[in-house]
């Protein structure tokens, strides 16, 4: 019998035929990917019979059933499928992964049955009690998110886990953040202390009588960061967030500032944004600019038709660095209309963030170019990898700036935008996978200068093709070079 004509058709389906095969195969013909793939679905599906089965016939089972799986399986609480898996040898290969995957997973979903088999299975000398002690400190915080006392009670008093004091701080933001009353009273219980973060950490459940009962026992409550740690961007906890933040200035005077309209126009709470303003809470700068990056176009109108101040060419590119380019367009084109400030620096973000047809238009309606772009385009020509070199120049990874199309860099040549540096450019082009053609690009448009730097980067990247086309072309060498070669 052909396992791989039976199930070419897909894992899920292999697992759901084998059920319906009257006999088992006797040897295994099909691709060994195919086995690897079957024996995971039958593991998320606690299917013990095919696991043991590929096992007996020498599926690779570590192949896919990888710390991401096992963590499902954890979640699903499926004890027995945790045990046989984890007795594997090829699946010890990658214990620590494994291990900490399960743990956080079981705590998460309240699996304290897999956690006390897990721990218990240390003092049997059949696990590698280093590793699992080690990854026990996430067992806490997760099980504090989710709110499962009864882990932490447990993992608490089990032999000697010195993580709990180690981690219990953190435990306690996280039962905070959750919203779970009961863990933040035995915690309290511990001598946990409360501080100026505990009510702010707090209000991002939106539990009011988790913060009653943090304000009846004295909890600081003179930090603004609270009134802004209430919002949520899911907009049916709009309201929600509006009641709990009426609550807290209403009935206990919690101080506000800048960062609550700021976090009301990041999520997209109108109705709250307006209620604070209403009501005294100051704003600035940044709350336009969250609003305009986020793209909530009616809060950008709101802000813009009552006075929210600005941040000039800043508030463009926060437009420009995070929505897609349609929408990019149309929000510059709205904060033009409201007669927000153009400068160079949104020129800059245009050509940086690539944004073609934007940068067409802010030169369409005068926006400069100046010192600014210089200082861009000089931090663009530090990319290093060009995967289509024609067509896309990517920057430094580590900056975490986005591409440079051919296109943005010719506009900017036909536009006269002011360059320096040039050697920087040159350097760039040779980096890519097809140096040449772009320096041809950049000579053509009759750049001032370049150096030796540019051999030298050639040498460095061991191309001698490059390097013969720009000795050729006249580019200057030095002893750096050979020293590059080298």
């Amino acid at each position: 019998m052909l396992w791989d004509a039976k199930f070419r058709l897909n894992a899920s389906n292999a697992v759901r035929f084998i059920e319906r095969d009257l006999e088992l195969p006797s040897r295994l013909d099909g691709p060994d990917a195919l086995y690897e793939e079957i024996c995971m679905i039958a593991a998320l599906e606690g299917r013990k019979d095919i696991v043991t089965m590929g096992k007996t016939f020498g599926v690779n089972l570590a192949a896919r059933i990888n710390d991401e799986v096992m963590g499902e399986i954890a979640a699903k609480g499926d004890l027995e499928m945790v045990q046989l898996l984890l007795g594997l040898e090829m699946i010890l290969n990658c214990f620590p992964a494994i291990i900490g995957s399960v743990i956080d997973n079981s705590a998460q979903h309240g699996h304290i049955n897999i956690l006390k088999w897990l721990f218990n299975d240390i003092s049997n000398g059949k696990r590698r009690d280093s590793i699992v002690k080690r990854k026990s400190e996430s067992m806490f915080l997760a099980a504090s998110e989710s709110g499962h006392l009864d882990i932490i009670k447990w993992g608490k008093d089990i032999a000697k886990l010195e993580s709990y004091e180690f981690c219990k701080y953190g435990a306690f933001c996280n039962a905070l953040k959750g919203g779970h009353i009961s863990l933040v009273r035995w915690y309290r219980g511990q001598d946990v202390p409360f501080d100026e973060y505990t009510l702010p950490l707090a209000a991002e459940s939106r539990k009011i009588a988790l913060l009653e009962y943090l304000l009846e026992y004295e909890c600081p409550n003179d930090n603004p960061l609270t009134c802004a740690s209430v919002f949520s961007s899911e907009s049916e906890k709009y309201q929600e967030s509006l009641h709990v933040l009426q609550w807290l200035r209403e009935q206990h005077n919690t101080p506000w500032d800048e960062s609550t309209c700021y976090k009301a126009a990041e999520t997209g709470n109108i109705d709250a944004l307006k209620w604070a303003r209403e009501n005294g809470c100051p704003w600035d700068e940044g709350t336009l600019c969250a609003a305009a990056k986020m793209g909530h176009f009616h809060i950008v109108n709101y802000c813009l038709e009552n006075g929210c101040p600005v941040a000039d060419g800043h508030v463009y590119n926060k437009a420009l660095s995070n929505l897609d380019i349609p929408d990019a367009l149309k929000m510059i084109k709205l904060l033009w209309t409201f007669d927000v400030p153009l400068n160079g620096q949104v020129c800059a973000g245009a050509a940086g963030y690539a944004h073609i047809e934007a940068l067409k238009w802010l030169r369409s309606v005068a926006c400069p170019w100046d010192l600014l772009q210089r200082r861009t385009l000089r931090l663009y020509a530090c990319a290093v990898r060009c995967e289509e070199p024609i067509e896309i120049l990517k920057i430094l990874k580590e900056h975490n700036h986005k591409s440079w199309t051919v296109s943005t860099v010719q506009f900017c040549i036909d536009n006269n935008c002011p360059v320096n540096d040039d050697d920087s450019l040159y350097a760039c082009a040779v980096r890519c996978e097809e140096p040449i053609e772009i320096l041809k690009i950049l000579k053509e448009h009759n750049h001032k200068s370049w150096t030796a730097d540019t051999s030298a980067v050639a040498a460095e990247v061991n191309n001698i093709r490059v390097l013969q086309w720009l000795k050729y072309n006249g580019c200057a060498w030095n002893e750096w070079v050979c020293h590059e070669a080298v």
